[in-house]
Parts: C-alpha cells; sequence; structure tokens
C-alpha cells in the first residue's frame, strides 16, 4: 500500500509539472502574438511646423501648397511657425478650396486667396496658431477656450470683405462675436460618420454633435514637430462659436 501511495503521489507530480510547462508555452505564444500598432505610430515629425509645411508645398507633394501660398499673400511672419510651444492648424488643399467658396467678398465668393484683402487673410491664418500645445493628451471632452494669435477686435463684427458664413445644421444666423479671437477645443467623446473616433472638435458646441461633420473636426491630429503640435482639417474653421 505504502509503494501504491508513493507512485500515486509520483504520478500527481508529474501531471502538475505538465500542466505548468503546457502554462509556460502558451504564454510564450501569447507574448509573441501579433497585432495591430496603429498606436505605436511615430508621430514626431523631426522638424518644425513652417519646415513641415514647407516640404509638403513643393515637387510632388503639395497637400499645403495652396495655405503656404496664401500665408506669404498674406503677409504673415512665417517665423511664427518656428515659435516653441505653439499649436497649428494646417489646411490642406481642399480646406482652402472650401474657404474660398464659404468666405464672401461684398457678396461674392472667392475664387482663391487672391479675391481677398491681405489684411483680412492675416488675421485669420493668425488665428489658426493657438498659443500653448493643445492636443488628445491634455483636452477634455467639453470646449476650453483657447487663446490665438489674431489680434483682439479682428472678429467683434462679420466684415462683409471677409464674411464668416453660418455653419450648415445651425439654425442661428446671429454673428457670435468674439473680441478677443479665441477658439474652443475639445475631444469628442464619440464617432463621426463611423469615419472618425474621438475627433478633436474646434469652435463648435458641444451640444450641437449632431453638425459635426469631417469639416469641422481636425482630421489628421497630434503630428509632433519639434517646436509645438500641428493639427491638420479638410474644411476651414470658423474664428467664431455658434
Amino acid at each position: 500500500m505504502k509503494t501504491k501511495h508513493i507512485l500515486s503521489s509520483l504520478l500527481f507530480a508529474l501531471i502538475c509539472v505538465a500542466m505548468l510547462t503546457s502554462g509556460c508555452k502558451k504564454l510564450s505564444l501569447q507574448k509573441s502574438f501579433s497585432r495591430a500598432t496603429d498606436d505605436t505610430v511615430d508621430a514626431h515629425l523631426y522638424k518644425s511646423a513652417w519646415q513641415y509645411m514647407l516640404s509638403r508645398s513643393k515637387g510632388t507633394d503639395t497637400l499645403f501648397k495652396t495655405m503656404h501660398d496664401a500665408i506669404i499673400y498674406a503677409g504673415v511672419d512665417t517665423n511664427l511657425y518656428s515659435q516653441q510651444g505653439n499649436t497649428y492648424i494646417f489646411l490642406n488643399t481642399n480646406a482652402c478650396k472650401s474657404l474660398w467658396k464659404a468666405y464672401t467678398v461684398a457678396g461674392k465668393a472667392g475664387t482663391s486667396f487672391r479675391s481677398y484683402a491681405p489684411a483680412d487673410l492675416k488675421n485669420y491664418f493668425l488665428y489658426l496658431i493657438v498659443k500653448g500645445q493643445y492636443t488628445h493628451y491634455n483636452l477634455p471632452i467639453y470646449p476650453v477656450t483657447v487663446q490665438t494669435m489674431a489680434p483682439a477686435g479682428a472678429y467683434t463684427n462679420n466684415s462683409a470683405s471677409f464674411l464668416i458664413p453660418t455653419p450648415t445644421g445651425v439654425t442661428s444666423t446671429i454673428f457670435q462675436s468674439n473680441p478677443n479671437s479665441t477658439m474652443t477645443m475639445y475631444v469628442l467623446d464619440a464617432l463621426i460618420g463611423n469615419t472618425q473616433s474621438y475627433p478633436l472638435v474646434i469652435n463648435m458646441s458641444i451640444e450641437n454633435t449632431t453638425t459635426l461633420t469631417a469639416n469641422t473636426t481636425v482630421s489628421t491630429s497630434d503630428l509632433l514637430a519639434t517646436n509645438g503640435v500641428v493639427h491638420v482639417m479638410n474644411g476651414p474653421p470658423y474664428p467664431v462659436s455658434y
């Protein structure tokens, strides 16, 4: 009986060893499991915001050529795009074309950036430079007010030479004065048309989420320049909140 008991104990021990060894192998397979790496893409641009714009304004890559040319036409100090600690909103070609169509001059839609007075465009592009760095990592899911580089008073009234339109889906046509040239930003805690997850939203009240489109949200966010952060939009943001 004693011998049988010893054999039973040895058999039980061997089973336990086998189970533990098998468990270790499973952990090894799990460790090497292949998964999506979208969240590990390097967002660093390894260049300043201005260098990044230049790199995509020449040659075959002309994503920001229209904005670049409009900035030069407007007389914006390009050194601002090399300053440290700012948030830069870039408009791609489609966004610029939408801008010309939406912002009217004496009741007529623009055909290019040359349709507008340089001073009006300068104020607008200064509005797209935010003091401080704002990304998904430090913005909440409700609108916060941030300060732009546009001069105070630039958007106290709606100028006929650069008339700001009412966003699609917004019923109020009353112009919202923006005397301090501020901007609202937040992270939308939802999806937009099953195409954008938790996008950044600029100048749109969280109560009006039904009006949000790809044109009112940031299409490419959190690009880390050496001097700040860059966000790219498919449509032009309005310098007031409705």
